[in-house]
């Protein structure tokens, strides 16, 4: 009975060192799994935080972009208006030289 009851000990010990084992190796499993968990947040965080601030400098150049093109759409209005006003001092002086021409 005695190595019986040695036996018995002998595998309480051996189980219950198992069963601490798992229980560290479950532990440090779920400090990995947390780990990764929080490591991927903070990926997706900085992947956010990109975009965003590409999108930002995108939506400035096209603000920029419109802006320059609103001022070139002023500009050619005011060429074209400009170049309106030569063509009719061009047709008037044109009229004028035809008119002088059959004065002679």
């Amino acid at each position: 009975e005695m190595v019986k009851a040695q036996e018995d000990t002998s595998f309480s010990y051996h189980k219950r060192k198992g069963i601490a084992a798992e229980r560290r190796e479950a532990k440090a499993e779920k400090e990995e799994a947390d780990k990764f968990t929080t490591l991927n947040r903070n990926l997706n965080d900085i992947q956010l935080e990109f975009q965003l601030f590409k999108l930002y400098h995108t939506d400035r150049k096209i603000s920029d972009i419109k802006d320059e093109i609103t001022s070139i759409n002023k500009h050619l209005a005011s060429e074209n208006r400009k170049k309106g006003k030569v063509e009719l001092e061009l047709k008037s002086k044109k009229a004028e030289i035809a008119r002088i021409q059959r004065e002679q």
